[in-house]
């Protein structure tokens, strides 16, 4: 049986519609997109959702390349990241990336480069997706604080929590 997606997929592009599943792909993705030339590490193009978190203009970034927006260092390694990938042909994942945006300051991003090749089976774009995980690392760290505060204050009344998941026919307890 095929999959739905792929089917969809099939059809557009038999039919020639590669150029409206772009603009849907790019301007209502939810996600950064990047696509990046293999060559020159420019960039090519941008969705909406890219400019917004970024706070930049689309004509802001097309062709420019890291080292227009990052001090030499991170434009270094993010450069380095892009040529690994490019040369593999592999996948990259990288689950938490520092930037510097142009509005919101410092953010943590989740990032996949993936290498898009030619006919001929050589690197033509680089293609950048990022999730923000700044919030989603924020709320895991002040959980974190919240748990280990709540044991402390636990261990020093000499309490201890038990829990009964009837739904999974499991108990739980505390240290004490």
């Amino acid at each position: 049986m095929t999959d739905p997606a792929s089917s969809a997929l099939r059809v557009l592009v038999a039919g020639g519609g590669v150029a409206a599943l772009e603009a849907v792909l790019l301007d209502h993705s939810g996600g950064i997109l990047l696509l990046v030339d293999a060559s020159s590490l420019a960039i090519c193009e941008v969705s909406k959702p890219t400019l917004e978190r970024l706070g930049y203009r689309r004509e802001e970034l097309l062709g420019k390349n890291d080292y227009d927006f990052f001090p030499k260092e991170q434009a270094e390694f993010f450069a380095t990241k892009d040529r690994e990938v490019l040369g593999s042909g592999d996948l990259l994942d990288i689950s938490e990336e520092p930037v510097h945006t142009k509005q919101r300051g410092n953010r943590l991003l989740h990032t996949k480069k993936i290498p898009l090749l030619d006919q001929s089976g050589r690197p033509q774009y680089l293609l950048g997706i990022s999730e923000d995980v700044t919030e989603q690392r924020q709320a895991q760290e002040a959980l974190k604080v919240s748990e280990q505060r709540l044991q402390l204050a636990l261990d020093a009344a000499q309490l201890g929590i038990w829990e009964l998941d009837l739904v999974n026919d499991k108990a739980y307890r505390t240290r004490r």
